[in-house]
This record gives C-alpha cells, sequence and structure tokens, in this order.
C-alpha cells in the first residue's frame, strides 16, 4: 500500500535577508524579499528537511562584477604555438589540436588508419588515411578524394595488393564473415589493374561483373549527387561505403563541404577559431573556450619571478619527487582580473586536449558527442554570430556541457588558494562509445585484451597520471596542503594503483562520469573523488554490472589482474546523482481540450509542459510505459537490446504482465515519437525502470505531470542524497571496498576470449579508512513526488497504484511541480561564431516567446520576479556568465531555491561543504 500521506507543514514566520556577503556594495541590488517567504513554504514540501533550511539560511549569492581574482599558476609559453595551437598558461606548454604535437605544435601527429602488425584498427583503410582525425578516404587519384570508406568495404590487401597476411588479418572482422569486397568496386577497374596481384587477372580478361560491364560504378567513383541523379541513370554504385562526415564538414558522402558552424567549449566565447571541437584561440585568449585573458598589461601586474634556480625546461613541480611544495611556490607570475563571483568555488584545470577536445574532434560525425548542431551545409548563415544552434541527440552531453558551465560561470576561480573543489574535463564517454576500438594510437592497443571496459579504463588511468602531475604544482599543492591534502609523489608506485602509494586523495575534486553505469570503469587512484554520475547505484541490491550490452560489462576488468579493486559505482557518502544532460526548452507539440484529454480535432491548442494546462488527479490512463522491452514479441519497435539481463529484466516484466491491458488503463508500448507527450500528458503513474544502468524517462515524465513510478532497488535518483565525507588530513578512505558481495556468478564474453567473473572481489592488499557509507541525507523529498515500488512486488504495481485516491494524485502532481525545474538545465543561446548570450526575444523584452522562454508561472517564483530573478531565468541561472558586461544582470541575492539543474548541482555541493564542516567538528570527524 502507499504510505500515508506526510503531516501538514505549518508556515513559516517571515525569513529576515541574511547580511550582505563580502564584496556587495552598500546599496542593495533589487530584493528578492518578496518571493522569499513562498519560495522557503514551496521548498520545505520539495527538499529534505536539513537541505531546505539550508537553502532557506544561504540564498545564493553572487558577488559584484569587479572583484579582482589571481590566475595561479600564470607560465607564459616560452614560444609561439604554430598550427591552431593554443599557450596553456597553466602549464606554460602548447596544447595543441589533433594531428599536432611539440613543444609548440609543429610536429605532425599522425593518427595512422592501419596498424604494422595487423590488429583490427578503428578505419583499416586501403585508400588514404587522413592522419589528423584518423579517417579512411577515397584519395587524391579520385574524384571524390574526401568521401569516406566503411571499414566494410575495405578490400583483402593481402589477396589483391601482396600485403603480408601478418600484417591484413581477419579480412572478415568487419564484413559479418563475408567475402570482402573485389578491390575494383571500391577503387575502380585502372586501379585494381596496377594491383601487384591483380593484373595478370585483369589482363586475361577472368574479372566480369557490373563493374567491368560499366553498368555499376565503383565506389570512389560514383556520382552520388542527386542534382545528377538522371544523369548518372543506372550507374549506381556497385557497394555503398558511405560513413558519416568528420565534424564540421557536410554534404555526405563526398565530405568536401564546411558546416556553417560545428561544436566548441562555450564556442570559443567568440574569441578564436572552432576547428571540430578545439578552440584556437586568438593571441590575447587562451584556455579551453578562449574565455580568460592572456595580455598581462590587461589582466594585471604579474608577480615577479624571484629566482634565477627554477629550471624552466621542467613541467611545474617535477624537478622534485619528495613533495616538498615551499620551493618554487612564489615563482609564478600572476595575473588578476575582475570577474563575478558564486559559491562554491570550482578550480578548473586546463587539462591536455587528448583528454577532452580530442576526443572531439575525431568524433565518429557531428552529433557524437557534442550537445548541439548548426545546421548542415544548406544553412549557411553569413551573419556576425552564424546560425542558431539546435539540439544533438548524445545523451551523455553533461560532460561538456559542465565544463561549459564552470567554465563562463561565477562558479569558477582561477586561483587554487580559494578553490572549494577542483575539476578537470575529460570526454570519457565520448571515448567509450564513439571512439573506443583498438587503434595504433588509442589507449587500448598495449592492452593484452582490447576490450571496450579495459580501453575506458585505461583512458581514465592516463587521466589520473595526468592529474597527478598537476597535483604537483606548486601552486596548487600549496593551497591543497593548507587544507590538509597530501601532495602526490612521482615514484615508481604511479604505474601500480594497487598500492595505496599509487592512489590519489581527491576527495575536493569533482569528476563527472555520465555513461551508462558511470563511474563503474574509473580506477582506484581515483577513487576517493566526487563523482557526479547519473547512475545511483550503490552496490547493495547490485553488486555487478547492470549491463545487458556484452562489451560494456565492466566486470571484465576483474580478470586478468583484478584492476577495480573495489566497489567505483556510487558511494551516496560522497557522491552526486545528477540528471542526465537536457535542455530546458518550451515544447507545444500536442493539443488538448479544455478538461486536459489529448485530442487531434481540437483547435485548442496548449504547452502541454506547462502546469497550468495539467490534467489534475486521476487522468484518461493509469499506467504508461515506452521505450526498449527487451524485444518483446508482438510489439512494434520494442528493442534492440534482447539480452535478458537488460534492464536487470525488469521491463520484461513489466510487460510480460501488464501488456495488452489497455482497457484497463496500463498502456505498454515500443518506441513511440508522434504520440508520446500525448500519452504522458493523459496518463497518471509512468514507469522509470533502468535500462543498461541508467534511463532518462523520468525527464520527460516530470516535464509533462506524469508521476513517476521507480522500480530500482539499491539505486538513487537524481538529487535523492547527499553525504559529507572526505578524506582529510590525507588519509585515504576506500569507499565501499570493505562491504563488497559476492558476483552473480554469470560468465561475461569478450572478443578474444571469455573472461570469468564470477569469483569474489579480492581487497586484501588493499588498507586503509573507510568512510561511514551510511551518512547521508535527502536532498529531494522523492516521497512528494513519486512512488517506489519494490522489485519483487513489479508484477503487483497494478494493485498498488489503483489505491491511491484522486486527492493523493494531486497532492503528488503538485510535488512534481515542485520539483521539475530542477531536473532539466536552462542555459544561454549559444551561436555558432559567438560568446553565449541571452534568447534574442528577452533581449527585446518581455513578449510571449520570452515569457514561454523563462519559464513565468513554471518555477519557484510564481508572479512576484523582479528584475534581477528575470535576469536569472532568462537563458541561464544567476551564475551562469561571470565576465563583466556581459548582459548587465545576474548579480545579486537570490532566493534559496534552486533554479535548474546546474544550480541544483551547485548548491548541493555547497550544502556537501557545510556538512563536511559539521562532521569535522562533531564526533568522531569525518
Amino acid at each position: 500500500p502507499p504510505p500515508p500521506p506526510p503531516p501538514p507543514i505549518a508556515p513559516n514566520p517571515p525569513v529576515p535577508n541574511p547580511p550582505l556577503p563580502e564584496g556587495f556594495d552598500d546599496d542593495r541590488l533589487p530584493e528578492a524579499s518578496s518571493a522569499r517567504n513562498e519560495t522557503v513554504s514551496r521548498a520545505e514540501r520539495a527538499f529534505g528537511a536539513g537541505f531546505a533550511s539550508f537553502l532557506a539560511r544561504s540564498p545564493l549569492a553572487v558577488l559584484r562584477r569587479d572583484t579582482p581574482m589571481r590566475t595561479l599558476p600564470f607560465h607564459p609559453c616560452r614560444k609561439p604555438c604554430v598550427n591552431r595551437g593554443r599557450c596553456n598558461f597553466q602549464t606554460g606548454k602548447c596544447d595543441c589540436p589533433s594531428g599536432y604535437k611539440g613543444a609548440t605544435c609543429a610536429e605532425r601527429d599522425a593518427f595512422a588508419c592501419d596498424d604494422a602488425d595487423g590488429r583490427a584498427v578503428t578505419s583499416r583503410c586501403a585508400g588514404t588515411c587522413d592522419l589528423t582525425n584518423n579517417r579512411c578516404q577515397c584519395g587524391s587519384e579520385t574524384p571524390y578524394p574526401n568521401r569516406q570508406i566503411g571499414s566494410w568495404c575495405q578490400p583483402d590487401l593481402a589477396r589483391d595488393r601482396g600485403v603480408p597476411r601478418e600484417a591484413w588479418r581477419d579480412p572478415r572482422a568487419f564484413t559479418s564473415g563475408a567475402e570482402p569486397l573485389p578491390y575494383h568496386w571500391v577503387f575502380g577497374v585502372a586501379a585494381a589493374e596496377a594491383q601487384a596481384n591483380l593484373t595478370e587477372t585483369f589482363a586475361r580478361g577472368e574479372v566480369d561483373d557490373e563493374v567491368t560491364r560499366g553498368t555499376k560504378a565503383a565506389w570512389c567513383f560514383a556520382n552520388m549527387s542527386s542534382e545528377t541523379e538522371s544523369a548518372r541513370g543506372a550507374l549506381e554504385p556497385a557497394a555503398l561505403c558511405a560513413l558519416p562526415c568528420p565534424a564540421g564538414t557536410g554534404n555526405a558522402p563526398d565530405c568536401d563541404a564546411a558546416l556553417p558552424g560545428t561544436y566548441c567549449p562555450n564556442q570559443c566565447s567568440g574569441r578564436g577559431e572552432c576547428v571540430g571541437g578545439f578552440c584556437a584561440c586568438a593571441p590575447e585568449w587562451w584556455g579551453a573556450d578562449c574565455s580568460l585573458s592572456a595580455d598581462a598589461d590587461e589582466a594585471g601586474a604579474p608577480i615577479p619571478q624571484e629566482s634565477e634556480g627554477f629550471d624552466k625546461e621542467t613541467s611545474p613541480g617535477d624537478s622534485d619527487s619528495r613533495g616538498d611544495v615551499s620551493r618554487g611556490a612564489a615563482f609564478y607570475a600572476s595575473a588578476r582580473a575582475p570577474r563575478r563571483r558564486a559559491s562554491p568555488l570550482v578550480y578548473v584545470y586546463e587539462i591536455d586536449p587528448e583528454f577532452h577536445s580530442g576526443q572531439h574532434q575525431r568524433r565518429k560525425q557531428e552529433h557524437d558527442c557534442v550537445p548541439r548542431l548548426y545546421g548542415d551545409e544548406s544553412s549557411a548563415d553569413d551573419s556576425l554570430e552564424g546560425p542558431e544552434e539546435k539540439a544533438s541527440r548524445w545523451y551523455y552531453s553533461l560532460e561538456t556541457t559542465f565544463h561549459e558551465f564552470l567554465s563562463r560561470s561565477a562558479h569558477r576561480t582561477t586561483d587554487p588558494a580559494e578553490a572549494d573543489y577542483f575539476f578537470a574535463p575529460i570526454a570519457s564517454a565520448c571515448f567509450h562509445l564513439r571512439y573506443n576500438r583498438p587503434s595504433p594510437r588509442h589507449w587500448a592497443a598495449d592492452l593484452p585484451i582490447p576490450s571496450r571496459p579495459f580501453g575506458v579504463f585505461t583512458f581514465w588511468d592516463a587521466y589520473a597520471f595526468e592529474l597527478r602531475r598537476r597535483l604537483r604544482d606548486p601552486a596548487i599543492a600549496t593551497a591543497r596542503l593548507k587544507r590538509g591534502y597530501a601532495t602526490p609523489t612521482l615514484t615508481s608506485a604511479d604505474d601500480d594503483d594497487s598500492t595505496i602509494e599509487g592512489l590519489l586523495d581527491v576527495s575536493d575534486h569533482l569528476f563527472v562520469t555520465p555513461y551508462d553505469e558511470g563511474a563503474c570503469f574509473l580506477p582506484p587512484s581515483l577513487r576517493t573523488g566526487v563523482f557526479l554520475t547519473h547512475w545511483g547505484n550503490d552496490g547493495s541490491t547490485h553488486a555487478r554490472s547492470t549491463a545487458g550490452f556484452g562489451p560494456d560489462r565492466w566486470q571484465s576488468l576483474l580478470t586478468p589482474r583484478n584492476l577495480l579493486r573495489g566497489w567505483r559505482c556510487y558511494d551516496p557518502a560522497k557522491d552526486l546523482v545528477v540528471p542526465p544532460w537536457n535542455r530546458r526548452v518550451a515544447k507545444t507539440s500536442a493539443v488538448v481540450t479544455d478538461n486536459g484529454s489529448a485530442t487531434k480535432s481540437s483547435s485548442n491548442k496548449r504547452d502541454f509542459a506547462d502546469p497550468r494546462f495539467w490534467a489534475r488527479g486521476k487522468r484518461n490512463y493509469t499506467f504508461f510505459f515506452a521505450g526498449d522491452l527487451g524485444t518483446a514479441e508482438g510489439i512494434p519497435r520494442s528493442g534492440p537490446h534482447a539480452d535478458p539481463r537488460y534492464s536487470l529484466g525488469i521491463r520484461q516484466r513489466v510487460t510480460k504482465v501488464f501488456r495488452d491491458r489497455e482497457d484497463e488503463g496500463f498502456v505498454i508500448a515500443g518506441h513511440l515519437e508522434e504520440t508520446y507527450d500525448e500519452m504522458l500528458q493523459t496518463s497518471t503513474f509512468c514507469g522509470a525502470f533502468p535500462g543498461d544502468g541508467w534511463s532518462g524517462g523520468v525527464l520527460a515524465y516530470l516535464k509533462f505531470g506524469c508521476v513517476p513510478v521507480i522500480v530500482l532497488d539499491g539505486v538513487d535518483m537524481p538529487f535523492e542524497r547527499v553525504g559529507a565525507w572526505r578524506s582529510p588530513n590525507g588519509t585515504l578512505g576506500l569507499g565501499k571496498d570493505t562491504e563488497w558481495a559476492p558476483f552473480d556468478g554469470v560468465t561475461y564474453g569478450d572478443s578474444r576470449s571469455e573472461l570469468d567473473t564470477s569469483a569474489e572481489l579480492d581487497t586484501s592488499d588493499v588498507t586503509g579508512d573507510s568512510p561511514d557509507t551510511t551518512f547521508s541525507e535527502p536532498l529531494l523529498d522523492y516521497a512528494s513526488f513519486s512512488v517506489r515500488v519494490a522489485e519483487r512486488d513489479v508484477e503487483k504495481m497494478d494493485v498498488i497504484l489503483k489505491r491511491f485516491t484522486d486527492s493523493e494524485i494531486r497532492d503528488l502532481q503538485r510535488g512534481v511541480e515542485n520539483v521539475r525545474a530542477l531536473f532539466s538545465y536552462d542555459v544561454p543561446d549559444q551561436p555558432a561564431r559567438g560568446p553565449a548570450r541571452r534568447p534574442a526575444a528577452a533581449r527585446g523584452g518581455e513578449t510571449e516567446t520570452y515569457r514561454k522562454r523563462v519559464g513565468k508561472g513554471d518555477d519557484f517564483f510564481g508572479e512576484n520576479q523582479n528584475a534581477s530573478e528575470l535576469a536569472r531565468l532568462a537563458g541561464g541561472g544567476a551564475a551562469d556568465v561571470a565576465e563583466p558586461g556581459v548582459w548587465g544582470g545576474g548579480v545579486g541575492l537570490f532566493p534559496g531555491v534552486p533554479w535548474d539543474a546546474f544550480e541544483m548541482i551547485m548548491a548541493s555541493l555547497r550544502y556537501k561543504l557545510e556538512l563536511r564542516e559539521r562532521e569535522k567538528g562533531g564526533e568522531g570527524g569525518s
């Protein structure tokens, strides 16, 4: 039975405004007190008691625009960077785009398509390899030199050209066992006649097929232009070998036209050239998004270098492996720049581009790995800012958008001495899904078993090694040492994470892990960090990989040498579950009648996502779920997964019991497109089940007022809990490592061998302090807006849901309205060639479009918004843009309730700081 409704909450007495934070002018900016009492009251109904109290007494504060901030470390590069490289003033070295390397980016850094020892590679290539981005192309001897050639179309060069078989092994690896294509089907008859093993065959006229007879064309010679289709006649290609074009290019399959815009972090802030994901900054700017000033005169006078003995040829901190950071701490120049500020402050590393923008440049197609697109080659825009953005379908975009948000927001600091947290960007999901195949330059190439889990683990491990070096920079090490964090040494233990010396105390570091099972792949050296994940599996119920897709099962990392060494996925004592990336937009895609029922005959169109038009109480359907059902027989579009382990078997069980019961109010369907939103609006409850790990269905449910029914034991949902644990004074906590449960005994397959992962994890040689993993408290009050059903009760779900009265359902719907804004990300517009800005409608005044954009009537502040609050809602939160002169708003005190998921993340991290201080002063410390 459902739990009894909570007792009514007594109204709060008026809450006085808190004292102004240091840095505010005496003439208070527009106050938010008019909406404050209502804000606090609604917060208590949405949040856990402790978090609600914290928000009431600690509203978001954004300091005035002229607050100076140091930039440390600050190392000008000794020589100019070339080939679009940019100086990284944190390291004093050039950051190079894909395809270049060296001190000044002057050296070619080839990403080959082939490997001399014959291993399977990213793009095995019998044509011409683009060494910059690892793409196989037709080449300059064909009419379409940039046309891509898919791996399934590569002819067998050992057979046709006489390449040694050991250098061109497994010719059927990408053809599903089929015979490789004839050479002339790809490159034409003339090219085939020149191949060593084919010359005599063609000379004797032994080859007779559609291409030699001229009825079909070779792939690299076929005219695929629609404008000349009639002229081409019957000369279709003998085989279709098309791949998507590289990042920034269009006109597929020829890939010979530049797109009007392509993704880069914050679109290079309008201060640089976007090169497929890498920002080539103007000379006076630097940083991954070109947002940091490199002009010493403009930024402020540098601190003089005080020692001639400092070895400028070595990386910061490399010359001393003893951990002594007092030496050299004052040797670094410091630039000062004005910037708005908001707590918590996060120091953002400018990390090696190979870990983020390099992955973006080599992404397989334009919409992979990035949150937005800018049209095709036919949508050119000659305006100063370029074309408007369009959302991509990349589910894992938080790893890029969180980096963008921090880089432009008032939460960023360039001074490690004032940082509450540290953040280093990494495109791990991009690597995992779109660039994770063994290749000569891929991290997985040197592993004994080049599977996806091994590749991802090694990618993170290399990232951890890079981070270890950055932690030794005297400016960073000194700042962290004052807060009790040890400085890592550079010893042989760096190559062995099985020892305590190989671990890092990074409990002040944030890591975004958005893939299906989140942080499960991370190495032991990063185990103390704060993981921002979508997968809140705490291991209490499902202490194993839950993926139904074999290549993603991280349990293969337990063999041959137990690389994980402990539970990594999620620990509520230190980590935070956050919503998957989805941008808040007004959506008017359905038609409803005055009573809220969906119809296509009514002329009264209303916005389904606007709570003012929600149907309240019981709706047409009791329960609805649509999507991947594990490939249910007789239900269209119910795949693609077919493994019984997919979704922990939950979707399959729901389908078995509740399919074909629409007359009872239960609707189960495969993937829907046109009617999905309508079904959400007309259904009372909607199922929230796992997929291959996390699933984002709850985001849509909350937008359309459908109460989520969560079936997921031992897995936290976004913002469900927060904990205080940190590693004090350098003592390394090991998370839940000592609480491992045995695995399920299933043997998982690998592309080259069967890996037995049935053994219980061995942690006997790992020592350290374990935090109290039970210490956590609610952030959101999930009982106020959702229903949890235990996995064992799935078959009884109809009985459970039908017990809810109309009044109880209305209460849950009000709860949904209270929290829905916290599950989407409100961000400024990002034109292709310009910095982030408000939507045009907002700049022009409070038009109807503007009202929809800011969600008036669809937020925590009711109709009592003042000018300062409206500036916050007009595309981005109060702290979203930190630079002086941008927007002209966004400075002041704001009511305590966060506006969107970004603000909720930052408020949760700010609360974690308070919890840590509270624990430090309590019994037993942390």
